[in-house]
């Protein structure tokens, strides 16, 4: 799936999905790539619900925990800070 629109977010990042894909859109991302991010954005949201974790709540530890749990997973994508489009998160919530 290389669709943007088709990528559900469920849990606590979901009020920022639209908000979110349309700052990659702006910034440049092509389709392929804002899917990817999203996709990201979906697992992380997941996450943080399954530990009754709120949005407010995502800071550098958190995110910390997060990539280390993917990678304990076998994930090879999303392992690096380098999730840095979901940093600009703060910037749609003002």
């Amino acid at each position: 799936m290389i669709n943007p629109d088709l990528v559900r977010v469920t849990g606590p990042l979901s009020p920022l999905r639209q908000g979110f894909d349309d700052l990659l859109e702006m910034s440049g991302y092509s389709k392929r790539m804002r899917t990817v991010h999203l996709r990201l954005m979906a697992d992380l949201s997941n996450w943080l619900g399954e530990r009754g974790e709120a949005a407010a709540g995502l800071d550098t530890p958190v995110l910390a925990k997060f990539i280390a749990d993917r990678r304990a997973a076998g994930h090879r994508t999303g392992l690096s800070m380098g999730v840095a489009p979901l940093e600009g998160e703060s910037e749609l919530q003002s």
